[in-house]
């Protein structure tokens, strides 16, 4: 209240208290708190506290202990200190320092919980003598650098679509299952879920890229038509207890006549442009107009060999790996996205195509 708690000039005993749900957090703030009071003059004493089943002093200013070797801090650092001037180094960053042997023992204040290891000890002796004087050197070991091919080709994909005039986009990899199935008219299925989410409109990583592109159509609604975006991106796939990074391509295009052709058109020349044959079958989905839905196979036979720089086999892909999905979006969808243009839209697993 303002009569207890009010603190002015006149004031000379001031009572600090510190709450929350975990102790381990609470004790050094508790500890950085009357530190900085009594860097100002400020006089500290103890209280005890009931915790649980035991009594316990706070503030409890009980220095933490690590042991420092000399030769690993040398080793380190590409130095040769003998012990005696890491000791005086370390007594500049308010340690306490005994010399015993080829050891140091090192005692920090309690307010550094930041030190929780040896080399947060050594972090502070290069501190201490000071990151201009180190000399920088060459790695000893003779490297080949390269770009990853796999980078490559998903640089080669943007340009190539990039050339027949659509726009690359990037969504966030966090969204909901609103968005990834109940806007989309599909089954719930296994996904990364946040533990905490702030917001329970990014409390998943996403399975697909479409929803996003949708959503980002939702959002630019106002904007000129026609409307053709990508995305090149990573989404997380679920099997059993095991969770795996995926990367996709998905390609949304809306204008008042966006069709299943125009999508195929575009599909059809990026498959091309890396040598891959493939088959289209039908699919069936809620997610699409009935009848202007489709799966895109590669690896079955009677598709004959691929680019080799595809790197996949097709004696290893079975009697035909579903790698891409592609469809004119239905109806309530588009309703339920509030989107008022024909959409068709495609999807590729590039994890399928490369790898």
């Amino acid at each position: 209240s303002d009569a207890s708690g009010k603190v002015t000039e006149r004031t000379r005993n001031v009572f600090i208290e510190v709450s929350g749900n975990s102790f381990r957090f609470i004790t050094p703030c508790l500890l950085v708190i009357v530190a900085e009071l009594a860097d100002r003059g400020g006089q500290i004493e103890a209280v005890q506290v009931q915790y649980k089943n035991k009594k316990m002093t706070t503030p409890d200013f009980k220095p933490g202990k690590i042991e420092l070797e000399v030769e690993e801090c040398n080793k380190l650092l590409g130095l040769a200190l003998n012990a005696q001037e890491l000791k005086a180094m370390l007594e500049k960053r308010r340690h306490s320092v005994e010399i015993k042997y080829s050891k140091l023992l090192v005692e920090f204040p309690a307010y550094r919980q930041d030190i929780m290891h040896a080399r947060d000890i050594i972090e502070d002796v290069a501190i201490s003598y000071g990151y201009n004087k180190f000399k920088p050197q060459e790695p000893r070991i003779a490297t080949t650098g390269a770009r990853n091919p796999h980078a490559e080709k998903e640089e080669k994909i943007a340009n190539l679509l990039v050339g027949l005039g659509m726009q690359e986009i990037a969504t966030l990899t966090l969204t909901s299952k609103e968005e990834q199935f109940r806007k989309m008219m599909l089954k719930e299925q296994p996904v990364a879920e946040l533990e905490n989410p702030v917001s329970l409109t990014h409390s998943i990583l996403r399975r697909s890229i479409i929803p996003e592109l949708l959503s980002f159509l939702e959002k630019n609604k106002k904007a000129r038509y026609a409307q053709k975006v990508f995305e090149l991106g990573t989404c997380i796939e679920v099997r059993g207890k095991k969770a795996s990074d995926e990367r996709k391509l998905a390609v949304t295009i809306s204008h008042p006549t966006a069709s299943y052709t125009e999508a195929r058109q575009v599909l059809d020349y990026l498959l091309k442009s890396f040598g891959v044959k493939y088959e289209i079958k039908e699919k069936e989905s809620p997610s699409f107009i009935e009848g202007r839905g489709a799966s895109i196979l590669i690896g079955g036979s009677g598709l004959g060999a691929r680019s080799t720089e595809l790197r996949a086999l097709s004696a290893g892909l079975g009697a035909g790996k579903e790698v891409a999905i592609i469809g004119e979006v239905h109806p309530q969808i588009l309703q339920n996205f509030g989107i008022e243009m024909p959409t068709s839209v495609f999807e590729l697993n590039l994890n399928d195509l490369f790898l």
